[in-house]
């Protein structure tokens, strides 16, 4: 912050998050994954971790529609299905998480990112 030199114009940022809802996925033609489908406010590395999740949900599901076991659709779907799942659970508790850390120490201690990630890592 010292070497900021004065003047230099700041701005509020804001929690950036997307509820993570269910689509048209256009008979399986279209989908989302990553950022496009579960945009997660910033800590812990879930987004990335959800986006590179999405890369086999979504494959395994194609694969079996390419050697005609699924459909298009029912493959996309069932992708769509489990990622829209997924990642809007991940969004509501990142949200959770992040207004705990920027407003409530004690909030935070007894939030998931503390439960939850750390308990892991002990």
């Amino acid at each position: 912050i010292e070497w900021i030199p004065e003047g230099t114009p700041v701005s509020f940022n804001e929690l950036v998050y997307c509820k993570t809802v269910e689509f048209d996925n256009k008979t399986g033609r279209a989908t989302l994954a990553g950022d496009a489908a579960h945009r997660i406010t910033l800590q812990r590395g879930q987004g990335l971790n959800h986006a590179i999740c999405d890369v086999p949900t979504l494959v395994v599901p194609l694969s079996k529609a390419q050697k005609g076991v699924l459909s298009l659709n029912d493959a996309v779907s069932e992708y769509d299905a489990e990622m829209i799942k997924r990642g809007g659970d991940e969004v509501q508790e990142a949200l959770v998480n992040t207004k705990m850390m920027i407003h409530d120490w004690d909030s935070l201690l007894q939030s998931p990112l503390m439960s939850k990630s750390v308990a892991r890592g002990s």
